[in-house]
Order: C-alpha cells, then sequence, then structure tokens
C-alpha cells in the first residue's frame, strides 16, 4: 500500500489513501492468478477497471499500475545483485568447490 501510495504521489494523481485501500488489494489478488509473467497485463488491466468503477480515471489506474510494476522489477533487481554477490552465497560456492576437489582426489 505504501509503494503504491508513494507511486500516486510522484505522478500527482488525484486519489486518496483511502481509495487505494480499497482498489489495490483486490488488484493484487486477481493479479496473483498465474496467467501471465508477473502479473504484467492482468494488473494493468484490472487497475484501470476497478479505477473506473471507482469513479476514478481508468488512465490514472494504469498509470500507477505501470509505475508499480516497474518499482517491484527495480526493487527486485536490485535484491537479486546483492543476493548473487553476498558473502554467504560466495562462501557456499567455495566449500561446494572444496568438497568437488575432495572428491576427485578421492
Amino acid at each position: 500500500m505504501l509503494a503504491a501510495w508513494c507511486v500516486v504521489q510522484s505522478i500527482k494523481a488525484p486519489v486518496s489513501f483511502s481509495q487505494l485501500i480499497q482498489l489495490v488489494p483486490p488488484v493484487m489478488l486477481v493479479t496473483m492468478m498465474p496467467i501471465s509473467i508477473a502479473g504484467w497485463g492482468v494488473r494493468e488491466a484490472t487497475m484501470g477497471l476497478a479505477f473506473g468503477y471507482a469513479g476514478l480515471a481508468a488512465t490514472e489506474g494504469v498509470n500507477i499500475s505501470l509505475l508499480f510494476g516497474m518499482v517491484y522489477f527495480i526493487v527486485g533487481a536490485f535484491g537479486g545483485m546483492v543476493w548473487i554477490f553476498s558473502s554467504e552465497k560466495a562462501a557456499s560456492r567455495l566449500a561446494s568447490n572444496q568438497d568437488l576437489d575432495k572428491t576427485d582426489l578421492g
């Protein structure tokens, strides 16, 4: 909800926080259906439909949804890079390489 609210504030959309509380959770529930990759397309269509039914501009819903998806993609990419280059993962790789060296000799 906070991420959606920040997106709304960044584009200065005329949507209140209470409207987001009512609109975003059902949209996220529909987005979890495994019919698209990471909910792209389904989230935008559902958000546009929900905003239209709520009397808000459907285009604002689509814009918010696109930016919301981009924020989650960027955060996920950053988290993935941190995980890939983490020292714990490097230590795990080193331990598995040492185990392979022992089995080759033995």
